[in-house]
């Protein structure tokens, strides 16, 4: 499937999800649970101070559940999306009047240069035909030292390996070591990769996160990475000045 026909394909499906009053896990093509789970790995990885007036970016924002999140905890956030239709559902359902919306692409930005301290993708990878040059712009509006934080789908989980044998799903996922170098390569730094510890079973992930064995899984991320469902990738920009 080529780059147009591919990104279409996700283009359709989601604006498929915003003709209807759906939640924001069902815009987003997650279970309830899937996505209450993402919700809290978030926020345990997303290590900026709370309360501080910073710039964040919610690249691939969807109904803005993540943006309200952010918006909750002090920071100066403004969701992007592409698709015109979710963008209204995420400001009809957005209260704070200092969150912010905006209809673009991943990779065509319209902020300056080194605008934000940080910026968030979540689940949008996996919908891009190339990962890029969304990560040039997402270095490009981050300040020198701004953190992006990414979670997508772990390409070397059990759960894709089932998916590929009974081929129930086409869909793009990266394995967390190979984008980690892409990501790099894009010229971040101090890049670190944390699992997200998703099963169909609530009291199974509850588990995992309230007794914080997650953190102990993550000390041995090779061996555990087989079992994360999706991986969180932070990177920092490089101080050195340099968009090319």
């Amino acid at each position: 499937m080529n780059k147009i026909s591919y990104e279409r394909k996700w283009k359709k499906r989601f604006l498929l999800r915003a003709k209807k009053e759906h939640s924001d896990a069902e815009i987003g093509i997650w279970s309830e649970e899937g996505f209450r789970v993402r919700k809290e790995y978030f926020l345990k990885y997303f290590n900026l101070p709370f309360g501080q007036n910073l710039k964040v970016l919610d690249l691939g924002c969807g109904s803005g559940a993540y943006t309200r999140l952010l918006g909750e905890q002090g920071f100066d956030v403004t969701g992007i999306d592409y698709i015109p239709d979710i963008v209204k559902i995420a400001k009809d359902r957005t209260k704070n009047p200092n969150i912010k919306y905006e209809v673009a692409t991943a990779s065509s930005l319209s902020f300056p240069d080194a605008y934000f301290d940080a910026v968030i993708c979540i689940s949008i990878f996996q919908c891009l035909s190339s990962p890029f040059t969304s990560l040039r712009e997402i270095r490009r509006v981050l300040r020198p030292g701004g953190k992006a934080f990414i979670i997508t789908l772990n390409d070397l989980s059990v759960y894709c390996w089932a998916k590929r044998i009974f081929g129930r799903e086409n869909i793009r996922r990266y394995n967390p070591y190979h984008f980690k170098k892409i990501v790099k390569d894009c010229n971040f730094s101090l890049i670190k990769i944390q699992g997200v510890y998703l099963t169909p079973s609530s009291l199974i992930n509850n588990i995992i996160l309230k007794s914080n064995l997650y953190k102990i899984f993550n000390l041995l991320f090779p061996l555990f990475v087989f079992f994360s469902h999706s991986f969180c990738l932070i990177a920092i920009k490089q101080k050195k000045q340099n968009y090319s």
